[in-house]
């Protein structure tokens, strides 16, 4: 017959302990959690999805933005277009309406969206965009908007203005390699 026991009873006490800092870093950004952990059933999430569903770009400013237009020019690296590039563009068969393949053949195959920070969500700026989502060189030109706010981006309290790949692909990864504000090319 196996040994048995007819009670058992444990003995624990805890020895009180508190963290003086309790800090995450999500999304390039550092938050003090410490207050939020010090409180008896208060759940603090140490690991937060990232945000952003889409790659962008972000240019910050220490101002808000003059209401006036602005212009942003990218000269982006462009590759050579071969002499024949546009051979295919050519309709070989006029009955299936010329207008309506090239419209087919010359949409983008991505699309930009630019955007600024009002302080409650990301608003687009409507820009007159000659880079053709940066397929070449070109300006973005918008105006500047009036209810522009600072938002709190990879570490830094600055005013925003991001590029956003809403929809799409490249082929070749764009590059940029200059950008000056306010000028001309």
């Amino acid at each position: 017959r196996p040994p048995s026991f007819s009670s058992i009873m444990l003995k624990y006490s805890q020895v009180p302990f508190t963290v003086n800092q309790f800090v995450t870093y999500n999304d390039f950004n550092f938050k003090d959690q410490s207050h939020n952990i010090k409180q008896e059933h208060r759940l603090v999430q140490p690991f937060e999805p990232f945000k952003e569903e889409n790659p962008a770009l972000y240019l910050a400013f220490p101002s808000a933005l003059p209401q006036k237009p602005i212009t942003v020019y990218f000269r982006m690296e462009e590759e050579e277009q071969a002499p024949d590039a546009n051979l295919f563009m050519e309709e070989p068969f006029a009955e299936e309406g010329m207008s309506e393949r090239k419209k087919r053949d010359l949409k983008a195959s991505q699309r930009v969206v630019w955007e600024y920070w009002n302080g409650k969500v990301w608003t687009n700026v409507y820009p007159r965009d000659e880079t053709r989502n940066f397929t070449r060189s070109g300006a973005i030109e918008f105006t500047g908007p009036k209810d522009m706010l600072k938002k709190r981006e990879f570490g830094e309290e600055l005013f925003w203005v991001r590029g956003r790949l809403e929809m799409g692909s490249y082929s070749k990864s764009p590059w940029c390699i200059d950008l000056r504000l306010n000028t001309a090319p």
